[in-house]
């Protein structure tokens, strides 16, 4: 008895899938590195903050890093808010919003709004 080999494309379209799936993998796999970058960003940062690292020397937690108008910011980061939004809700320029962003970042160590909202809501448990 014969062994059929089916050929790798014998359906219409099925080329089609066979790339979307592709791009698909190629997605999830940039975004796991991607997330794979951000886990590490965070253990640093919570390194820092527990001392195992060289934090600033005026800090006492996260919180204590902070100036209350950036407190206030991150707040509105971790709802979601854009800079535009942000800047509206404080009644502040929007390069203002912006620059206590950035602000934050450095103080907090990370690159990103997710990962400063995860050191927020982590350093707040």
């Amino acid at each position: 008895m014969e062994e059929h080999v089916p050929p790798a494309v014998d359906r219409p379209g099925q080329a089609d899938v066979i790339a979307e799936v592709t791009a698909a993998l190629e997605v999830i796999g940039r975004t796991l590195a991607a997330l794979e970058r951000l886990l590490a960003s965070l253990e640093n940062a919570r390194s820092t903050q527990a001392g195992e690292t060289a934090a600033p020397a005026e800090s006492s937690g996260t919180a204590g890093r902070l100036t209350r108008q950036e407190r206030r910011v991150l707040d509105l980061i971790c709802a979601g808010k854009s800079n535009r939004e942000i800047s509206r809700a404080l009644g502040i320029a929007e390069k203002t919003a912006k620059n206590h962003v950035y602000s934050i970042f450095r103080k907090l160590g990370v690159h990103s709004r997710l990962e400063a909202a995860f050191v927020w809501t982590g350093d707040r448990e």
